[in-house]
């Protein structure tokens, strides 16, 4: 299972993406909830500002862990 796993991964490490904040994406579907019915059958496509690839990504879930803890450690 792992193996199929990372062979995924690696396939897709430099697929890009587009992040979003899902506070973003949740006031998107109300405000097309709100609207006069013209929002019906469309669609729309949110991403954020910033485009990665899963390898970034994965990067940044990785150090970004190790940051908070040496910021911790100086309160």
């Amino acid at each position: 299972t792992a193996s199929i796993f990372m062979d995924i991964f690696l396939i897709n490490a430099y697929m890009q993406n587009q992040p979003v904040y899902v506070i973003d994406v949740a006031g998107a579907i109300v405000a097309a909830l709100k609207d006069d019915g013209t929002s019906m059958g469309k669609i729309y496509e949110l991403g954020g500002p910033d485009i990665y690839t899963i390898h970034e990504l994965v990067n940044l879930f990785l150090i970004f862990p190790v940051f908070l803890l040496i910021c911790s450690d100086f309160n």
